[in-house]
């Protein structure tokens, strides 16, 4: 997909290590001190919880695959962004 196997100058396994920093702080600081404890998860606080670091794995795994196969590579980034699309459309509703 990347002739060089780089974005921005940046190589791909720094970029994928750097997602899965972001789903790290997605799931044990951000939502820690903003989100209200839930007596029982619902489907909306269930998708506003898991759904921003499922994202950022999505992401990371798609930067580190993208060498070996391109092709699971590509269908790991469409996974990544419809997952934070339904996150998106969720957080507007809520």
């Amino acid at each position: 997909m990347l002739a060089d196997h780089a974005l921005f100058g940046i190589p791909l396994p720094f970029i994928g290590f750097g997602c899965f920093i972001f789903a790290l702080i997605f799931y044990f600081v951000w939502p820690k001190k903003k989100a209200q404890p839930y007596k029982h998860l619902s489907w909306p606080g269930y998708i506003l919880h898991y759904f921003p670091p499922s994202a950022w794995i999505l992401f990371g795994m798609a930067a580190l695959v993208e060498l070996p196969n391109p092709i699971i590579s590509v269908i790991l980034l469409i996974l990544g962004i419809a997952t934070y699309v339904v996150f998106i459309l969720t957080a507007t509703r809520a």
